[in-house]
């Protein structure tokens, strides 16, 4: 399945889901939680996750999300997409 990169990069990095996703590296959450990390509603977090879903980025299973981690490292390390790296270095610096 194909994927528009930009919209994936802008998906990635959303300051306002930022705290869902972070929060899906220990493991799978439902969406309530997830709500709550970013401080929005959860109709408004599913829409904002949609499009990783969507393309397989995001699994939801029995109401719980979790992130494949494996096509979203596939997705960082494809070639063409050598933007998401100056994308991880300029949050990296807002960070820091």
């Amino acid at each position: 399945m194909t994927y528009d990169k930009d919209r994936l990069r802008e998906c990635l990095f959303d300051e306002e889901t930022a705290p869902a996703l972070a929060a899906l590296e220990d493991g799978p959450k439902d969406i309530s939680y997830l709500a709550g990390q970013c401080g929005m509603p959860e109709d408004e977090v599913r829409e904002r996750l949609s499009y990783l879903v969507e393309h397989g980025f995001l699994v939801v299973r029995e109401g719980a999300y979790s992130a494949d981690a494996e096509k979203m490292a596939g997705a960082m390390e494809d070639a063409d997409y050598s933007g998401i790296v100056d994308s991880v270095t300029v949050m990296d610096s807002y960070l820091n």
